[in-house]
């Protein structure tokens, strides 16, 4: 009996643990049914402006295909070294190399490497926008000017591609490169702690400033004159890792028996031939054998592309294996017959927008962005559009203002219009902002000083009709000839208006020529203003 008593104590406290740890795994449970079951909806359809790297899928594979198929021939052509794809901006040739490379990445006969300057700015000299305000942004896309560019800054375009060459492999790669990373156990790091520590020690002993080990230990006589050599060695070693972490010398040379010390730092010397070893060792030691390079015409300067093809021509004569230089570039890159000569083969790739096909591409890929613009409208502003990239960002910029200016009820038509003017010219459409611009201008001074010009050339109009209403009003008549003139011009336009062709008519009987009226046939008709009057065309004479 007391058995049962304290199992059925114990029981109730117990029951109540369990509810509650079946209460918790619930809330779990649906919390964790919630998790799986809730879904992001995407409001907009969001176009990214990458170049893509599908195009071996959908509608353009057919397209892709024969770019893939020429590209696959110019690699296998040992005669070819440098390959040029051409095009104008936003035509695709980065979506055609990216989907080239994703699709052969491992393949084991090309080892892509990728240099792109798209990120490296060069500082040109600018206008003010203060001095002229009124001024429209000017493209020069379409003219060729070459820009001469200044040997810092070649440097630092080769510098550039330098650093895209040695970081686009892991250290471990290119052990023998004098390029070395940060790294996260960086030995350098290391020796140059045990370099400090072994000159505070050897100072010490050298210049004698261990008086209190020497009355406990004597130092063998040899010790300074080692503790000297530790001393001046590791004194040379951190003076030069000092040196060369302060002033990026790239040369010291020390010679003691010949009194000789020489630091070099040139500006002006060609990186890429100044660093030609590692460049050649890189490419030996990586097997990187197809150099993609891309967004290097933006600097509109041959003299780069130059240099990289006197690269191109020592690698493949120190290197077994074959190396490409493949170039994306736009079509006036290069002038008359420059470009057949530096190339060995050159890959012309068709845009996939123009002004002619702009509008079916919108309308069958971006229909619902564009439902509510109006369509005449729509096709005459697709009449500007010739780069991919540029229409995906107005269409982007487009659901943005329309999605947080519903509420003033805009004309959509409108709203496209001015995100259309501002990607074509952003400096004018930051200006608006500041009450500047040729925007602006238009709407405040030009179209005031337009309407007061069609007000003024309105007012001259009517005082003109004004006057000659008042001539009109006081002219009078004043013989019986310019009386018969009048009533002749009056009756021959009447009768001409029902047949052409009219030499008689008869008045009461009488034939009358109608070149011929005189003031008693007006007198007669007077008479007869309900009569009927006969004429005659062709000298035929019939009833009217």
């Amino acid at each position: 009996m007391k058995l049962n008593l304290s199992l059925k104590f114990y029981s109730k406290p117990l029951e109540k643990d369990i509810q509650l740890v079946e209460k918790i795994i619930l809330n779990h449970r649906i919390k964790l049914e919630k998790i799986n079951n809730s879904k992001v909806e995407n409001e907009h359809q969001v176009h990214s402006l990458s170049p893509l790297n599908n195009l071996d899928q959908g509608e353009e594979k057919e397209s892709y295909e024969k770019y893939e198929n020429r590209l696959i021939s110019a690699l296998n052509e040992e005669s070819v070294f440098n390959i040029a794809v051409t095009g104008i901006y936003g035509s695709g040739k980065s979506s055609i190399l990216n989907t080239f490379k994703k699709k052969y990445k491992e393949n084991s006969q090309w080892d892509f490497l990728d240099i792109s300057l798209s990120s490296f700015q060069i500082n040109k000299d600018t206008f003010s926008d203060d001095k002229d305000s009124n001024s429209t942004d000017e493209k020069n896309s379409d003219m060729k000017i070459e820009e001469e560019l200044t040997p810092e800054q070649i440097q630092l375009i080769e510098r550039s591609i330098l650093q895209q060459f040695f970081y686009a492999v892991p250290q471990n790669k290119i052990p023998l490169s004098r390029f070395k990373r940060i790294t996260g156990n960086a030995l350098t790091n290391k020796i140059t702690a045990l370099l400090v520590i072994i000159l505070i020690i050897s100072g010490l002993v050298f210049f004698d400033k261990v008086d209190y080990i020497e009355a406990i230990y004597s130092l063998p006589n040899w010790l300074p004159k080692l503790a000297f050599w530790c001393f001046l060695i590791c004194f040379i070693l951190l003076l030069y890792k000092l040196l060369s972490v302060s002033f990026e010398l790239s040369e010291i040379k020390l010679n003691f028996h010949n009194s000789e010390f020489n630091i070099k730092n040139e500006k002006e010397k060609s990186i890429l031939n100044d660093h030609l070893d590692e460049i050649l060792y890189f490419f030996e030691a990586t097997g990187k054998n197809v150099v993609i390079i891309e967004d290097l015409d933006r600097f509109n300067n041959n003299e780069i592309f130059v240099r990289l093809r006197e690269l191109n021509s020592m690698i493949n004569k120190y290197c077994e294996d074959r190396v490409v230089f493949l170039y994306a570039i736009k079509d006036d890159m290069f002038t008359d017959t420059e470009r057949s000569k530096f190339f060995e083969y050159i890959i012309p790739v068709i845009p996939i927008i123009n002004p002619t096909n702009a509008y079916d591409l919108i309308q069958k890929n971006y229909e619902e962005v564009v439902e509510d613009i109006d369509k005449r409208f729509l096709r005459n502003t697709c009449l500007y559009f010739d780069d991919m990239r540029l229409v995906k960002n107005i269409l982007n910029e487009y659901q943005d203002y329309d999605n947080h200016l519903k509420y003033l009820q805009l004309d959509k038509n409108q709203v496209f219009a001015i995100v259309v003017y501002k990607n074509y010219y952003p400096n004018d459409f930051s200006k608006l902002n500041s009450n500047r611009g040729l925007i602006y201008n238009i709407f405040n001074d030009v179209k005031l000083s337009l309407i007061d010009k069609k007000i003024t050339e309105i007012t001259e109009n009517i005082h003109k009709l004004e006057g000659r209403k008042s001539e009109l009003s006081n002219e009078m008549l004043l013989s019986i000839d310019e009386l018969n003139a009048v009533y002749s011009y009056y009756l021959n336009s009447s009768i001409r208006k029902k047949h052409d062709v009219v030499k008689y008519i008869k008045v009461d009987g009488e034939t009358v020529n109608i070149d011929e009226y005189d003031k008693d046939v007006f007198l007669k008709l007077e008479s007869l203003k309900n009569e009927k009057i006969e004429f005659s065309p062709q000298n035929i004479v019939s009833s009217k």
